[in-house]
């Protein structure tokens, strides 16, 4: 996602909204906010600003929360302006990447839709990542499940460190890491486009073709 980093909500910097943004992707109480913005701002109106924006929305009696959208800011990285030759070349190697993992017999997943948005599909000649949104679609049967997810973690081993829920869901996380080549890339799910009927572009969708 996109910013102007040289904007402010309610006097607070733009990066500052967005380590805000972080630390609220479960609800927390208004007064939490205050102390994580400081007390030179004016909470509420912070607060009402981005429930504006559709970034928070109130959960509660004294509590907010982000939105899928105030997700996206959080996610959202500080970059120099990228060259729009350079995204279409990075847009390029996402798709090969893509491509290698839908023929590979090792990921436990295959990328069954693929679409841009954001300011890819503006006219702009500087960018400020590329938006990828995607969706994924098990390879396995329930008889197979163990068989397919055993392949994948010999191929690509997780961490060491990796917890017991971190190794369930490695199979997901290493294709998504193919996906996304680089830091310029931002990955979003497929269903959160369609729920906020964001403008894209479709690059694959391959639905319930099996054979791909």
């Amino acid at each position: 996602m996109r910013l102007n980093w040289d904007e402010t909500v309610a006097g607070v910097s733009m990066l500052a909204v967005r380590d805000c943004l972080k630390k609220t992707t479960m609800p927390v109480s208004q007064a939490y906010v205050a102390e994580l913005i400081g007390e030179a701002f004016d909470a509420d109106a912070f607060i009402a600003e981005l429930v504006e924006r559709g970034w928070w929305e109130i959960t509660g009696k004294d509590t907010v929360e982000n939105t899928l959208t105030g997700n996206a800011v959080a996610r959202a990285k500080k970059l120099k302006p990228m060259p729009r030759v350079e995204a279409e070349e990075l847009l390029k190697r996402v798709l090969e990447a893509v491509d290698e993992i839908n023929t590979s017999s090792l990921h436990s997943y295959r990328v069954t839709r693929l679409a841009v948005f954001g300011s890819y599909l503006s006219d702009s000649s500087d960018l400020g990542d590329l938006d990828i949104a995607y969706e994924l679609e098990g390879v396995w049967t329930t008889e197979t499940w163990d068989e397919v997810r055993k392949r994948t973690l010999e191929a690509f081993p997780p961490p060491q460190s990796a917890n017991k829920m971190r190794r369930l869901c490695w199979p997901e996380e290493v294709l998504l890491k193919k996906v996304a080549l680089n830091k310029r890339v931002s990955l979003e799910a497929f269903s959160t486009l369609e729920m906020y009927g964001w403008p894209h572009k479709i690059l694959l969708d391959i639905g319930d073709d099996k054979d791909g």
